[in-house]
């Protein structure tokens, strides 16, 4: 998700949501193409009033609540499903993987710190085949990412 947010005319389209667990290639070749044609639209044709992608993290920030991770595209941010937010991790300063659980707050989700633990990093959909259910208003899903805790 960084190098298409990093290389000059480049982006990444997620597909996370509508591959299959046996299959790296998604059978669902509509959708991967909508979706790349909205960062087409976006960031070359300068097509403002299409949305170029879901959620892409910005960055992260401690406070008592525990982590808030920043996003831009992540207006009406929600998730996809009837389900509590899912799919985040905690990383100690060991490199151990917590699962924790998040809450959306505007356009932020706030992470909880698990008692005993020193968060030096978040993940989502950190997986293989991840459970991950957090989208934007367009329904646009949000991409597996590792940030650092400053």
């Amino acid at each position: 998700m960084r190098l298409g947010e990093t290389v000059e005319n480049s982006g990444t389209a997620v597909a996370i949501d509508i591959g299959n667990q046996t299959d790296i290639h998604p059978k669902d070749k509509k959708t991967v193409g909508e979706r790349l044609a909205c960062l087409a639209l976006n960031r070359t044709y300068g097509r403002k009033d299409i949305v170029e992608a879901g959620p892409i993290p910005t960055g992260v920030a401690k406070s008592e609540a525990g982590l808030v991770v920043s996003f831009k595209n992540a207006s009406k941010l929600k998730i996809s499903d009837n389900a509590a937010v899912s799919g985040f991790r905690i990383i100690d300063a060991n490199g151990t993987a917590a699962w924790t659980q998040a809450a959306i707050n505007g356009e932020t989700v706030v992470v909880t710190i698990p008692d005993g633990l020193t968060a030096s990093a978040v993940r989502f959909a950190w997986d293989d085949y991840p459970v991950c259910n957090l989208v934007n208003a367009e329904n646009l899903p949000c991409g597996p990412f590792q940030l650092d805790v400053k």
